[in-house]
């Protein structure tokens, strides 16, 4: 629906009931980068940035990073470890 606010608390009723409550008002926004690596659903958008078109460009810059310094080696084998790596390993084996 939206971002949940730093500082923010969202909370469910048991009845599914949703209410927001500002927490700590002088909450900084640090966003965490392995929501956009490891934790986040791929159809997830964090800051109107969608997950999937990140993890798109993260393997584009490592598939280019590996070309430059290692490009000397024969890579046979892309593999995502864990499973929600697997848009950005596929990045980087169609980069090499």
């Amino acid at each position: 629906m939206r971002d949940v606010k730093p500082g923010e608390a969202v909370i469910v009723s048991e009845d599914g009931e949703l209410s927001h409550k500002q927490c700590h008002k002088k909450a900084e926004h640090t966003p965490c980068l392995f929501e956009f690596v490891y934790f986040s659903r791929p159809d997830s958008t964090i800051d109107s940035i969608s997950v999937h078109k990140a993890r798109l460009r993260m393997g584009d810059f490592l598939g280019e990073k590996i070309l430059k310094e290692y490009g000397h080696l024969n890579i046979d084998v892309v593999v995502p470890i864990p499973d929600t790596s697997r848009t950005s390993a596929m990045q980087v084996a169609y980069k090499l």
